[in-house]
């Protein structure tokens, strides 16, 4: 006889009860992170509901504090070994001031060559000043050069000439009167040369080798310039008034030439504002001018008030992108800027904070 079988499947309660679990499960997480992120409240109703309008809602969005133009890293332009470190954590330093500096034996050699250049430069444009008071006194000598030629050559085409008439009365051999002749073609062939000497030196221009050696000391200077300002890059100063935010370097620390991270921190002073990261979806429901309301994320301290002073036109991810709860970093975001009241507590840049808008404060 052949036993019943039995049913593998799970009990009909038993599934029924799972399913109820994960949906309330599923519920809660949905209406907790709408409610952290971009909760919607509805105020208490007008008395007319026709003439509700959006400040009749409030809406909830992260944000986090920061300085209109960020915190600024610094970094050496330099590569090599640091020396000393000047500033601390926490410091509030002057614009200016030196806040590390680097070794900088190889800017000095480099000031070095470059003043030894600009020197010999130097020299080589004085050299070409005297070649211009030189060029008229050479073109004068040339010229007296030429007339000797040409008188030479006359004297030689007339003893040719008186050669060849004794001659012809056969007082002298032809040889003689031959030679006579090509000794007079030789003078009158070098007058011509010194005349060729002398266009060319009436064609030359000495200053223009002046130009060029003035060119060739502002390249020298400018060559010097560079290699002081690299000795004076091997410190880094403050770029502004503010406070050293956090020092990630150390003395006789080696840096390359492509840092993992600054060496330095740096807020200058000025007012702290608030970066509303606002998703896509409730982009809508913020207005230039719009009051917004602020608090600490973890509810705890003061409350701080301010406008909305800038809305971006740009969806893009978040500037910080962190692994927070509840916040969901795979989603581009509007950024909203949000300029605090005067006459209210300091914000600590990065602190995390809600971000109340509409519906009044």
């Amino acid at each position: 006889m052949n036993s019943p079988r039995q049913d593998s499947s799970p009990s009909r309660p038993r599934l029924r009860l799972n399913v109820w679990v994960v949906a309330m499960l599923a519920a809660s997480a949905a209406a907790l992170t709408a409610w952290a992120l971009t909760s919607r409240a509805e105020a208490p109703p007008a008395a007319n509901p026709a003439a509700a309008t959006r400040t009749d809602m409030r809406y909830n969005f992260l944000g986090f504090a920061d300085l209109e133009q960020g915190v600024t890293p610094l970094y050496p332009l330099q590569p090599g070994r640091v020396v000393k470190v000047f500033a601390h954590g926490g410091d509030a330093v002057a614009e200016g001031a030196p806040l590390f500096t680097m070794d900088d034996k190889t800017a000095m050699d480099q000031i070095d060559a470059a003043e030894a250049d600009l020197t010999d430069a130097q020299l080589q444009l004085e050299e070409a000043h005297k070649l211009v008071a030189q060029h008229p006194l050479q073109i004068d000598g040339q010229k007296q050069a030429v007339e000797a030629r040409k008188q030479e050559a006359a004297a030689g085409r007339a003893k040719a000439a008186e050669a060849e008439r004794l001659h012809g009365s056969q007082n002298a051999s032809a040889e003689v009167a031959r030679a006579a002749d090509a000794q007079a073609n030789a003078l009158e062939a070098a007058a011509r040369g010194e005349e060729a000497k002398l266009r060319l030196l009436e064609l030359d221009d000495p200053s223009i080798a002046v130009r060029r050696a003035e060119n060739a000391v502002e390249g020298k200077q400018t060559q010097l310039r560079k290699a002081q300002l690299g000795l004076r890059e091997c410190t880094v100063w403050a770029p502004a008034k503010g406070v050293v935010e956090r020092v990630q370097i150390s003395d006789g620390e080696s840096l390359g030439p492509s840092p993992l991270q600054p060496a330095v921190m740096f807020a200058a002073d000025g007012p702290r504002i608030i970066r509303a990261e606002v998703e896509q979806e409730w982009a809508g429901h913020v207005a230039l001018g719009e009051s917004a309301t602020i608090q600490d994320y973890s509810a705890s301290g003061p409350t701080w008030h301010g406008k909305v002073t800038h809305l971006s036109d740009w969806y893009t991810h978040r500037r910080s992108i962190l692994l927070e709860p509840m916040q969901f970093n795979d989603v581009r975001t509007l950024e909203s800027i949000i300029t605090l009241d005067p006459g209210q507590p300091m914000l600590r840049i990065g602190q995390r904070m809600r971000v109340t808008l509409g519906g009044g404060s």
